[in-house]
């Protein structure tokens, strides 16, 4: 029995079966295309123990900027780079949000959880207002 799995021919059902999978993968690639094609801006926005502190249009931004924040009495600091920004220096004890990187699109983001300062990319539309 061993001995035809290595002769085994491409029938129809393999057919169909590859059909159905290809037809998958081009349906969410252009459900993912359209959405992403919307061309609304990604937003920055940085929040200290739950307010909305400041928003940046990383669509739009074509500066470098490094700045700073009070965050409950210490200070974090964002680097600002184009369509992207990350913290840089916390002054907290486990430097997590700064080993997050780089954040740029939808959905990421970066959390100094001592200093209750999250940086989080959004839609604009979906972004929360200050």
């Amino acid at each position: 029995m061993m001995e035809n799995m290595g002769s085994r021919k491409f029938r129809r059902g393999d057919a169909v079966a590859i059909g159905i999978l290809l037809l998958i993968a081009l349906g969410a690639a252009f459900f993912f295309w359209l959405r992403a094609g919307r061309g609304d801006d990604r937003i920055a926005v940085i929040t200290i123990s739950g307010r909305v502190e400041r928003s940046i249009n990383l669509t739009q931004n074509t500066k470098t900027e490094t700045f700073s924040m009070d965050a409950k009495g210490h200070t974090v600091t964002f680097s600002l780079e184009g369509d992207r920004i990350r913290f840089i220096d916390a002054q907290c004890p486990d430097k997590i949000c700064e080993n997050t990187g780089w954040v740029a699109e939808p959905g990421e983001a970066a959390v100094c959880l001592p200093f209750e300062t999250s940086l989080k990319v959004y839609l604009q539309k979906e972004a929360p207002k200050n």
